[in-house]
């Protein structure tokens, strides 16, 4: 506060002084009783769930194969898949190394011809990064038994 005088009677007067909310350096003027559009925007995507936008497969036929493939290996003939990765030591979430050695063509029964590495490289490299994402799901849907009697495999 400061004071000063006044010129009739000479008396003095208090005058208060508040600095303006728009002054203060480094503030932005935000009204205090309005939600912020983000946050509101965040909110909204959080009750309604995220959805990944669907992107189309170009080769079809291949992917479908190897999509097949890790069903098989991951469903009935899950523990002969995963032990013939212990056995090559290679990791759970190695895709493209288990793709290389075959390995989900040889833990399925009546797999066509094409190999996995061969399926694989057919596919334009967003089918690819679509069918690493597919079996890096996948492999979470192992029984928990499995899961604990591999789990060396499934360590980061």
């Amino acid at each position: 506060m400061r004071k000063g005088s006044g010129r009739k009677g000479g008396s003095n007067s208090v005058v208060e002084s508040q600095p303006s909310k728009l002054l203060v350096a480094g503030s932005i003027p935000v009204s205090r009783s309005k939600r912020s559009v983000i946050l509101e925007a965040f909110e909204t995507m959080d009750e309604a769930g995220f959805q990944q936008a669907g992107i189309g497969i170009e080769n079809q036929q291949a992917f479908e194969e190897l999509r097949s493939r890790i069903d098989r290996a991951l469903g009935p003939a899950a523990e002969k898949f995963l032990k013939s990765m212990s056995a090559r030591r290679i990791r759970i979430r190695e895709f493209e190394a288990l793709v290389a050695q075959g390995l989900l063509q040889a833990a399925v029964q009546g797999a066509s011809q094409a190999g996995d590495e061969e399926l694989y490289r057919a596919l334009a490299l967003s089918d690819q990064g679509q069918m690493r994402e597919y079996y890096l799901t996948a492999i979470e849907q192992v029984p928990d038994e499995l899961r604990h009697k591999f789990h060396a495999l499934y360590r980061y």
